[in-house]
């Protein structure tokens, strides 16, 4: 059995400003995002999760946040970095504002209907294109550690429509239910990298 611990990345300057920040993009962390990292850590600690290794998203906000949640544990683990793991591709919307598009059909489709979101309006990313990446990432820590425990530091769209889809959720149900906070904690199982299970979703009691 191997167990994925998807982390999401601590709240940045640009989400608290409500704005695009996809895989091309980084903005800094706030300063409650470093201590509610701290609180992950510590949380796992208290669990007395060990750790077969440590996999993270290449952008800053999501290493750095894994950084200081590995810092917490007792064991000494190395960040792995995967291109796969990177946040959807934005293009020309990265670092722009939500609001900038309200009411147009493409952030509606973004937002509301993936399956006929065109990436063609800003040169960024499909979700079949994203999820087959993501996908490939996912495979690749598995064939490195078909059993145990993996944690992993990444984004929003990419934790939550990874982990859904893996259970068969259709890419227009996943953002209905919310996607995974921040600094949140998601568990996925399998034992033969076909069948899934999310034992855990978006657990942020640690942060109280």
């Amino acid at each position: 059995m191997t167990e994925f611990y998807f982390v999401r990345h601590g709240k940045t300057q640009f989400n608290l400003e409500r704005r695009f920040q996809g895989g091309q993009c980084d903005s800094p962390l706030l300063s409650e995002s470093l201590r509610d990292a701290k609180k992950v850590g510590d949380y796992f600690k208290a669990q007395g999760q060990n750790f077969d290794a440590w996999y993270t998203s290449p952008q800053k906000r999501a290493w750095q946040t894994g950084q200081v949640i590995v810092d917490q544990l007792t064991q000494d683990l190395v960040a792995q970095p995967l291109d796969g793991l990177r946040e959807i591709e934005f293009g020309t919307w990265d670092g722009q504002k939500l609001a900038d598009f309200a009411g147009t059909a493409d952030l509606k489709n973004y937002l509301e209907k993936p399956s006929q979101y065109d990436p063609a309006v800003n040169g960024g990313e499909s979700y079949p294109e994203f999820l087959a990446r993501a996908n490939a990432a996912l495979a690749e820590i598995y064939q490195q550690h078909p059993q145990g425990k993996v944690l992993i530091s990444a984004h929003a769209v990419l934790i939550s429509f990874l982990t859904k889809s893996k259970i068969g959720i259709n890419l227009d149900a996943v953002r209905p239910a919310g996607l995974v906070a921040n600094t949140s904690v998601t568990v996925l199982k399998t034992d033969n990298f076909e069948n899934f299970t999310i034992p855990v979703w978006n657990l942020t009691d640690f942060l109280k």
